[in-house]
């Protein structure tokens, strides 16, 4: 199951979430599970308290940047992108809401 990361910089901070992706016997592929690079789970609202590395000040901003992922998966413009990406370190840019899709993992 490959993985990705989605990750925006902001002012000093980096915030990331992985996906490990699946493909259903059609090619289809759905999302797996979700890491804030503490837990992984299959339910987002598991990472949306991001106290892993973020502390009262950059809650805020985690949240914005969950949420501009959450548009992201919900307006079909995500799972797209990550259908192109084949290769280690392909790379995606969402400018408007200045988010990075990267390949980190191949398929076991």
């Amino acid at each position: 199951m490959p993985d990705f990361k989605i990750s925006r910089e902001s002012g000093v901070k980096k915030f990331e979430i992985v996906i490990a992706i699946d493909f259903d016997k059609n090619g289809e592929i759905f999302i797996q599970e979700y890491s804030n690079g503490n837990q992984w789970s299959d339910n987002l609202s598991d990472i949306r308290i991001c106290n892993y590395y973020c502390d009262d000040e950059t809650q805020e901003e985690w949240d914005n940047f969950l949420n501009d992922f959450l548009y992201l998966l919900e307006s079909n413009e995500l799972l797209p992108k990550i259908a192109k990406l084949k290769n280690k370190e392909d790379s995606y840019f969402f400018n408007e809401e200045n988010i990075e899709l990267k390949k980190i993992e191949e398929e076991l």
